[in-house]
């Protein structure tokens, strides 16, 4: 039993001996495949490292040549601002000389129309007080009036001397001789009708006395007659008693009273007829009388009409001459608003003329300055145009690089395949997946190709097609970023999803401890000096949760496992393929804080104080450097490839999302951690 046992025993450990004989073998072939990748890396990184130096020698030239060109085209944009300055300011100035003499000659002109019109004006003023003069006074004209009209009421005349200049004295010394002649004829016409009226009232009175003596006198010849027509009634009855004798007897006797009574009668009725034809003609004469009166008082009345006329005219000449006084005074009035007029366009000509002068010369100012900002523009394009240049190289050189860590990823995957016998299914994935990337960043750097022929032929001369170019170049540099983030998950063995953040040393009275930091970042803290460039750690350090010891001068490194979610898409693919640990990383990524806004004010840095490059998926926030006087200030968010000014606060922070390095990744050799760093 004892010898089987042993025998058992010995084939066991044989069997033990030659699996670890086994086991060497393998371990000897993986140290020489190890020391074999490690001689192709060095060959690698030595190719890289001449391509690196290759591309800064060609970047200093594009750089040489840009501002050989820059300063080719500054000299000839010189030039043609001089060309075009020289006849523009020859012809402004001509122009201005031009406007200068035609104001100078309109000046004159007013000038010149101005004393003619105070001439003008003074010769008028001389006339019109020559005019006035010799006008009519009111004062003095109603003054000779008044005195007339009492001549006329009182009719008493007398000679008066006028002075030669009183006009209307002579034409009232005309109108009184005038006057004295009249009114003595009218009067004496007046005087001789009253006479005869008298004389016939007188006549007519010693006819009426005449006639009441013939009506006395016919009285008792009317009482005889009618006596005597008694008596012969009486003698009728004689007769007609007596008969024939009696009146023969009587017959000579009554023809002579009837004779006699007959004359009587004719004389009386001649006498009536007399007195009546007298008084006939005494009325005629009346009526004579009455129409020499009525003719002198219509001669009166229109005499005093040709007075009142005279008056009137009179007071019409002076409301004329007072009317004619006052269109003189206006238009006396309205000369000197034409002269103050005149005065104040040649002040407002002038005025135009200076206003124009200084429109000119802003609108010079002006075209200046609309040059000096197209001059800037120019070359805020051509520094565009440039960083476009710049940006499509870097994305090239992340592309290749990201090719190179495809196929590495490839080779890497057909190795596990071929050692761990994996299925089918999922390696023609792995395989298409990795084929699609391949073919994505050929089109990526065809792309490039075609933006950078564009941008050579869009030059810094127009603005819509450089903002075009740089759009699409941002969308690229976008994509690019997402199939780094996305290949490097890919490299990542464990799908760690981390990144390394450097923080600074801090002042003893602000040093917050290695675990509080480490907690807030949720992962491990490694102590390195700010000096040691990144690289990867030794497996003699270690790695440290809460570290409760003072924390060094100079720095330290911090792994935190959250990563930036600017592409959940591809890390949502990687946790349905990877399983458990995934998941727990995927419950960390849901849990997100709120988006990191950098300091107002802040600019981006590339490279740490000590100068070693800013780890990938952390950006360096530091304030803008003091700058020269002469120099612009940057604006927030500006990057600057180089470390931030000494002394600065420095704070770090996950990096925009347009913005990304291509680096090459290192893999982290601290077992529980294996990260990808850059």
């Amino acid at each position: 039993m004892d010898a089987e046992n042993m025998r058992k025993e010995l084939a066991e450990l044989e069997s033990a001996l030659q699996e670890q004989h086994e086991v060497n073998a393998s371990l000897q072939q993986a140290q020489g495949d190890l020391s074999a990748y490690e001689t192709e890396l060095e060959t690698q990184l030595k190719l890289k490292d001449a391509e690196t130096s290759q591309l800064k020698q060609e970047l200093e030239k594009l750089l040489r040549r840009t501002q050989l060109e820059q300063s080719v085209l500054q000299t000839e944009l010189e030039k043609e601002r001089e060309s075009l300055r020289m006849p523009w300011a020859k012809r402004s100035s001509e122009e201005k000389q031009q406007e200068n003499n035609e104001l100078r000659t309109q000046l004159k002109q007013l000038q010149d129309d101005n004393s003619l019109l105070k001439k003008q004006l003074k010769e008028f003023q001389n006339h019109l007080n020559h005019v006035v003069d010799g006008l009519y006074s009111p004062r003095g004209s109603s003054s000779s009036c008044r005195p007339m009209k009492e001549k006329v009421e009182t009719r008493s005349w007398g000679n008066e001397n006028h002075s030669p200049s009183d006009v209307l004295g002579k034409s009232l010394a005309d109108l009184q001789k005038q006057f004295s002649e009249i009114l003595p004829r009218s009067q004496w016409f007046k005087r001789k009708p009253q006479v005869r009226e008298r004389k016939l009232h007188e006549e007519m009175a010693l006819q009426q006395e005449k006639l009441a003596n013939g009506q006395e006198e016919f009285r008792p010849a009317r009482s005889s007659m009618k006596k005597w027509l008694s008596s012969k009634r009486n003698w009728r009855m004689v007769k007609r008693s007596s008969g024939r004798p009696a009146k023969e007897h009587l017959k000579p006797e009554l023809k002579f009273d009837k004779r006699q009574h007959n004359a009587r009668i004719q004389q009386l009725e001649n006498e009536i007829h007399y007195l009546q034809e007298n008084l006939k003609s005494m009325e005629k004469i009346q009526g004579l009388t009455d129409l020499q009166l009525q003719e002198a008082d219509e001669e009166k009345e229109r005499i005093l009409a040709q007075l009142q006329e005279l008056e009137k005219k009179k007071k019409r000449e002076d409301a004329r001459s007072q009317e004619q006084f006052l269109g003189l005074d206006e238009e006396l009035k309205s000369l000197k608003k034409a002269v103050a007029a005149s005065d104040k366009l040649a002040a407002a000509d002038v005025t135009i003329a200076k206003d124009q002068l200084k429109s000119l010369h802003g609108t010079v100012v002006r075209i200046n300055q609309e040059r000096a900002e197209e001059l800037e523009e120019a070359e805020r394009f051509s520094r565009e145009a440039i960083e476009a240049a710049k940006d499509l190289s870097r994305a090239e050189a992340e592309i290749e690089l990201l090719q190179h860590l495809l196929r590495e990823r490839e080779g890497q995957f057909r190795d596990e395949m071929e050692n761990a016998d994996l299925g089918a299914k999922g390696a023609n994935s792995q395989l298409l997946e990795i084929e699609a990337l391949n073919e994505a960043m050929a089109k990526q750097r065809a792309e490039i190709t075609r933006l950078r022929d564009v941008l050579n032929l869009t030059g810094a001369g127009t603005k819509g097609g450089i903002e075009n170019v740089l759009e699409e170049i941002a969308e690229l540099r976008h994509a690019v970023s997402a199939q780094n983030e996305y290949i490097s998950s890919m490299a990542d063995p464990f799908r760690r999803q981390g990144w390394w953040y450097f923080m600074p040393p801090a002042p003893s009275s602000k040093v917050s401890s290695h675990s509080s930091q480490a907690t807030k970042d949720s992962g491990l803290g490694l102590k390195y000096t700010a000096s040691t460039p990144l690289r990867k750690p030794q497996p003699g350090q270690q790695e440290e949760k809460d570290s409760s010891g003072p924390l060094p001068a100079s720095g330290y490194w911090v792994y935190s496992p959250i990563r930036s979610t600017l592409h959940k898409s591809f890390s949502k693919r990687e946790d349905a393929d990877s399983g458990g640990d995934s998941q727990e990383e995927s419950g960390l990524d849901d849990q997100e804080e709120p988006p990191f806004v950098p300091p107002p004010g802040y600019i981006m840095y590339t490279v740490l104080p000590d100068g070693s490059p800013v780890p990938q998926g952390v950006a360096l926030y530091a304030p803008s450097p003091p700058l020269p006087n002469s120099s612009h200030p940057l604006t927030p968010g500006t990057v600057v490839y180089g470390p931030p000014p000494a002394g600065a606060p420095i704070i770090y922070g996950p990096p925009p999302a347009n913005f990304a390095v291509p680096l090459v990744p290192r893999v982290c050799s601290i077992a529980t951690s294996q990260s990808t760093i850059t």
